[in-house]
């Protein structure tokens, strides 16, 4: 069994950083003058600065200018690489606020089919970490964005023009908010859902070298198991929550290893068994241990049926 709290996950980061080597590293170089303007004012004020700035011909003869006097004159000239060349951290929260003002009164498609060309104003890796501080505020408060969410970041992941810059501020954005998930629950139930569904449609979407992250598998079984096993008696909203996401990437996890799988519907079965919960809700897991025994894909009769159970227990209050 995975275990669970703070201490879960050790070890990932480096797999994480792995994933993001030389990513974001380039930053778009500028044209820089020779003389900043601050050397320009120095050398123009006055006459008398003038004359001190150019001595006489004799006097420029008897005092040569030293090496060392080239070196600190040379290191006054600003590197196209330095900071000063991309946009300061308030800059881009002006612009990260402007776009999610722009995203909130947009419908989840219109997201998906603007927002990545707004995107494109954020030139580092920093506004994208502020972007994506953003972007899990949202989907703590709306657990329901939070697959339109994951889709938004994968548009970012492949856009050629951005996913340089992207990926690790998505990436640690990720295990950060991970290893929080216990204070995010203590605050809202909703905080976690969102986090739960963002996360497991965060594995399932992106992939490196077409390969999906396999860093956050155990990240993903593990939250998926805390939504019904944290509780003696999960209740609806666990259980939904918990049945949209394996029914999502249930394939995937397996896929990739099995015996993860058969632990996460070994803690269905035996909240079946075993749990005091209301018959519409253990209807609900027993529908998705039989759609992991049919290798994620229910007849459509057989799926019918167990929608139209829960719904008349649901009606008579089961």
């Amino acid at each position: 069994m995975i275990g669970r709290g703070r201490g879960r996950g050790r070890g990932l980061a480096a797999q994480l950083a792995q994933l993001s080597t030389g990513v974001g590293q380039k930053q778009n170089g500028v044209t820089v003058p020779s003389t900043s303007p601050g050397q320009q004012k120095v050398t123009s004020t006055s006459p008398v600065n003038q004359s001190k700035a150019n001595p006489p011909l004799e006097q420029q003869k008897a005092k040569p200018t030293s090496p060392v006097s080239q070196q600190n004159s040379s290191s006054t000239t600003p590197s196209p690489n330095k900071s000063n060349s991309s946009p300061s951290v308030g800059a881009s929260t002006f612009v990260v606020e402007n776009i999610f003002k722009i995203m909130d009164v947009m419908t989840d498609d219109d997201i998906l089919a603007n927002i990545p060309l707004q995107c494109k104003q954020l030139k580092t890796e920093e506004a994208f970490t502020i972007f994506m501080e953003k972007l899990c505020l949202k989907l703590f408060k709306e657990p329901d964005f939070a697959v339109s969410a994951a889709e938004l970041c994968c548009e970012l992941w492949y856009n050629p023009d951005m996913q340089n810059i992207f990926k690790k501020p998505l990436l640690s954005t990720v295990q950060q908010k991970y290893m929080k998930r216990s204070e995010l629950r203590e605050k809202s139930q909703d905080h976690f859902y969102g986090l739960s569904v963002f996360l497991c449609e965060i594995f399932k979407l992106l992939k490196y070298k077409d390969q999906h992250l396999k860093p956050l598998l155990p990240f993903v079984c593990a939250i998926l198991k805390e939504l019904i096993e944290d509780k003696e008696n999960p209740n609806e909203e666990d259980v939904l929550y918990f049945y949209q996401e394996m029914e999502s990437v249930g394939e995937t996890i397996e896929k990739h290893d099995q015996k993860a799988m058969e632990e996460i519907i070994n803690v269905a079965r035996l909240k079946v068994i075993s749990g005091d919960m209301k018959p519409s809700v253990r209807c609900r897991l027993v529908q998705l241990i039989e759609l992991s025994a049919s290798k994620w894909k229910l007849e459509d009769d057989v799926n019918t049926y167990y929608e139209d159970l829960q719904q008349d227990m649901m009606v008579q209050g089961k």
